[in-house]
């Protein structure tokens, strides 16, 4: 439950890096979709309330409904 809200918290760190990977595999003449897909949901996730928490702030408290209810 911890990772999930750490991995919320921190999204917004692996959006470029992803596509940056998807723009690699396209240059390489494979399909990009994977790591497009992964950086969308790396952007959503950093557009939630969690994704909005500084890691340090996270509360340990939250079970893994509260996770998936905030996302």
């Amino acid at each position: 439950e911890h990772g999930l809200q750490r991995v919320a918290a921190v999204a917004h760190r692996y959006v470029a890096e992803m596509e940056e990977i998807a723009a690699t595999q396209a240059a390489a003449g494979l399909t990009p979709a994977l790591f497009e897909a992964i950086a969308e949901t790396y952007r959503r996730l950093a557009r939630s309330p969690l994704g909005q928490t500084p890691p340090e702030d996270i509360d340990p408290a939250l079970t893994i409904v509260d996770v998936l209810e905030s996302l």
